[in-house]
């Protein structure tokens, strides 16, 4: 008997902290009779099976990993599971693509699983828009950004588990974001919930990973909307992952990521919760076999008090220290831009077309 497993997200649901945990772990993983493919062509930020997203007819940049690559995956392996991941599977994509890759991974797999972790929404738009600041892709205030973004209802569950759902031979296993989905063991018990014997995952060895895509705090966040604002072009440089993870490094070393940010106030909550109730409710119908509510418990009773600092009307020295920092940060980035290049770097850039 043999199960395919496929994470399909969601998004902001810790899906870079398993795929990077599952790809480092592979040999120790394959060793225990669990799959997980490598990448094509893999570098250090590609751990993921992306490209299959691409050929599922998601319109994105092309990325490694595709369907020509899961079968010859499949031909190479004799083991009792095999596991995929991308969190784009849960984006839009083709119904009769998606058929026809159940179809392929059906003639060589039992059964077929498909894994999506449901956060509730007010804690996605929460993190999505920090993400979206600390990448240098928005810079207005959380207000702004959930008025532009809640009407795309991008995190409506029903939609993202669609396309799976119609593959009748599939089946939808859906996990809470909470207790131990969250921390550094969140690969094992995704593994474990996916119906992977506990034994099997126990002699893959502890599957830990330090944590992936770490949040900007409420300072933090706070001064990557400033340094946005003054390069509204950042967003589209090749570079953007360098900068980002160089912003945040000098934000850590600053204790500005140390409090959490909190974006949300209740009256913004309870518009999220509005705009979804229908839907979640219907998911966790079908999914969960109990009410949302019953769920998200913790959640549903918390309250949102937001702490996000109003550029607008900030303290005057509060405003200077994030002025020093961009001025700080940019002055280091002209630096740096005025090196002369290594010969590592100009090889480098000969090779893979960046320094």
């Amino acid at each position: 008997m043999r199960t395919c497993i496929i994470h399909i997200g969601l998004h902001k649901t810790g899906t870079t902290a398993i795929q990077r945990t599952l790809f480092e772990h592979r040999r120790q993983l394959l060793a225990a009779g669990i799959d997980y493919p490598g990448i094509p062509g893999s570098t250090e930020r590609v751990r993921a099976h992306h490209g299959l997203a691409n050929d599922l007819g998601l319109r994105t940049k092309h990325r490694p990993f595709g369907v020509s690559d899961l079968a010859r995956a499949i031909e190479a392996s004799s083991a009792p599971y095999m596991v995929l991941s991308s969190e784009d599977l849960s984006s839009p994509v083709d119904p009769g693509k998606v058929a026809d890759l159940i179809a392929l991974i059906g003639r060589s797999f039992d059964k077929i699983r498909i894994a999506v972790v449901v956060r509730p929404q007010v804690d996605l738009y929460n993190s999505a828009y920090t993400h979206a600041v600390q990448t240098f892709g928005f810079h207005g205030p959380f207000r702004a950004f959930l008025a532009e973004r809640l009407d795309r209802r991008a995190f409506e569950l029903s939609s993202a588990v669609r396309p799976w759902a119609l593959a009748e031979t599939c089946e939808i296993l859906a996990i809470p974001y909470q207790g131990d989905m969250i921390g550094t063991g969140i690969s094992a018990t995704l593994l474990l919930r996916a119906g992977i014997e506990a034994d099997r995952v126990a002699a893959a060895g502890p599957l830990t990973t330090e944590a992936a895509n770490t949040s900007a705090g409420r300072k933090g966040t706070a001064a990557l909307r400033v340094l946005g604002e003054r390069h509204p072009d950042w967003r589209q440089r090749p570079d953007m992952a360098r900068l980002h993870q160089r912003a945040m490094r000098d934000l850590d070393r600053r204790g500005w990521n140390d409090e959490k940010f909190r974006g949300p106030d209740q009256a913004a909550a309870e518009r999220i919760r509005a705009t979804f109730a229908d839907d979640n409710e219907a998911f966790a119908a079908r999914y969960f076999g109990r009410p949302w509510d019953v769920v998200f418990a913790a959640e549903t009773a918390k309250p949102w008090i937001s702490n996000e600092i109003d550029l607008a009307d900030a303290d005057p020295a509060l405003s200077r220290e994030f002025e020093e920092f961009a001025r700080t940060f940019e002055a280091s980035e002209s630096a740096e831009a005025a090196r002369p290049e290594s010969r590592l770097g100009r090889l480098a850039r000969s090779l893979f077309g960046r320094g």
